[in-house]
């Protein structure tokens, strides 16, 4: 059997310290999550282009009922792009979308070409990314 040491302890040390000092990262994590909710409206806007992935064009464009891409009813775009899309909690995030087919659009299937439209532009990364560096910069 092979063995393996870790900083795992002296990280979550670490970690639990800076939380301490961080106080409340609601107001923080409010502001990450409206710009994930941005960066979903630019990869829509784009047809996946911000993220990388160029969205391939419908295979029946005469079935489609509305003309954009990952659109029938709106649901799924809605749920990632909304003013209220996301979850915060007292110290977490959570972003993403609880439309049960979206992980076929996401993924893609036998029947059907994947076309991703969940991920992070990266300019909303470094965004993210500097509010929680500025966050833990404050917490010093």
């Amino acid at each position: 059997m092979e063995s393996f040491t870790s900083n795992a302890p002296t990280l979550a040390a670490h970690l639990q310290r800076y939380a301490a000092r961080v106080g409340n990262p609601r107001p923080a994590l409010e502001r990450m999550r409206a710009q994930l909710a941005r960066g979903e409206q630019e990869v829509w806007g784009t047809h996946g282009a911000a993220i990388g992935f160029h969205w391939a064009p419908a295979v029946e464009p005469d079935r489609k009922t509305d003309p954009q891409l990952l659109v029938a009813t709106g649901a799924l775009r809605a749920s990632l792009t909304a003013a209220g899309a996301g979850e915060v909690g007292e110290v977490e995030l959570r972003y993403g979308t609880d439309v049960p087919y979206a992980r076929f659009h996401q993924h893609g299937t036998a029947h059907m070409v994947a076309r991703p439209f969940l991920g992070i532009p990266p300019d909303v990364e470094h965004g993210v990314t500097g509010l929680l560096a500025q966050l833990l910069a404050e917490a010093r």
